[in-house]
């Protein structure tokens, strides 16, 4: 598969890099392509790949300290979450896995509906934006759900396009983040809210509020 052979190409073009840079490398390529075949492959096919994806990680792990043991590579690159037996990264970065991403099986399109058409344009932005959101998390879902996929901030609409450039290559055009410098140690949907990137850029300077203060989704 292409996505497989991208991971293995970097790598081993990436042989000494850090943990914090692979995640930032390979977490698009998986996203991307699990993106664009979520209509046509199943979970089965997403769980191969994040197996062979994980093969490729524990032998670019294990080249880096051959005179380590198997114990003490896995306490360095790999950590425990859940009912997950393994996940690259640390407790705040962690590589994504295709089988958690959402199957998304095609929506057809109403009757004579056509996006050339000027009176369709609404229908069709409503259409994509739906779409988008299907592609979230449970978490990230609420959160959106809960203002209409409106920024808290200022109230205008987040476009389809801003959650797809989002959720594909990592656009930082939007943003989940917690509106308070309180912190909180267990963060629910309610303490959440989506925002334009510069709406929270221009809040967070009038509010004292560090980068550390608020946790995003």
């Amino acid at each position: 598969m292409s996505v497989l052979r991208k991971v293995k190409n970097i790598l081993n073009s990436n042989k000494t890099a850090t943990v914090s840079t692979i995640i930032r490398l390979l977490n698009p390529v998986i996203k991307g392509w699990s993106n664009y075949y979520s209509t046509q492959v199943s979970k089965k096919v997403f769980s191969y790949c994040d197996h062979q994806i994980y093969e490729m990680l524990w032998h670019w792990a294990k080249r880096r300290h051959p005179k380590k043991s198997s114990q003490w590579v896995f306490k360095r690159y790999f950590t425990r979450q859940g009912r997950k037996k393994w996940t690259f990264g640390t407790d705040q970065q962690t590589l994504v896995f295709m089988s958690e991403l959402p199957i998304i099986r095609h929506t057809k399109i109403q009757g004579k509906r056509s996006p050339y058409r000027p009176s369709d344009a609404e229908y069709f932005e409503t259409r994509r934006l739906q779409l988008s959101l299907k592609r979230l998390n449970g978490f990230q879902k609420k959160v959106v759900q809960k203002t209409n996929a409106k920024c808290i901030l200022c109230g205008c609409n987040i476009s389809a396009e801003h959650f797809r450039r989002w959720r594909v290559s990592g656009d930082n055009d939007i943003s989940f983040n917690q509106l308070t410098s309180e912190r909180m140690g267990h963060v629910t949907p309610d303490d959440v809210f989506v925002t334009h990137r510069w709406c929270y850029e221009r809040y967070k300077s009038t509010h004292s509020l560090d980068s550390d203060d608020c946790r995003t989704a």
